[in-house]
């Protein structure tokens, strides 16, 4: 029984957005006039032309999270501690000076603490 053309084109346009149209479109036998998929090529490319919009709108939005992450970043960098012999470990039960080469944790407020210790508290 040779394929029912008509209803394979009524599922296309159903079924525009579930099914590759490059594929779709190579199935179909070659003497298929564009009149009967003319509304499932205009489904596809309006959906086509959506997905495009979202994703420009999509891209646009992780550019200016991108460029607002980049400066925190900037701004974050500038502030720095200056570790000096007298700097003194800022949690309350430690109270150790810092070594030359140990692992230290800068808080918000400015105050440094050993690592280990930031990680206890």
């Amino acid at each position: 029984k040779p394929p029912n053309i008509d209803q394979s084109i009524v599922l296309l346009q159903k079924y525009h957005s579930k099914i590759s149209s490059q594929e779709a479109l190579t199935m179909l036998p070659n003497d298929t006039s564009f009149s009967k998929i003319h509304d499932y090529i205009s489904n596809v490319l309006t959906h086509q032309e959506s997905h495009r919009r979202q994703n420009k709108i999509l891209l646009q939005l992780l550019r200016k999270q991108h460029l607002k992450t980049a400066a925190q970043k900037k701004h974050l960098e500038r502030k720095y501690v200056v570790l000096t012999r007298e700097t003194i470990c800022a949690n309350p039960n430690c109270g150790r000076r810092f070594q030359k080469d140990g692992a230290f944790a800068r808080l918000p407020n400015g105050e440094v603490m050993h690592y280990a210790c930031y990680e206890k508290n």
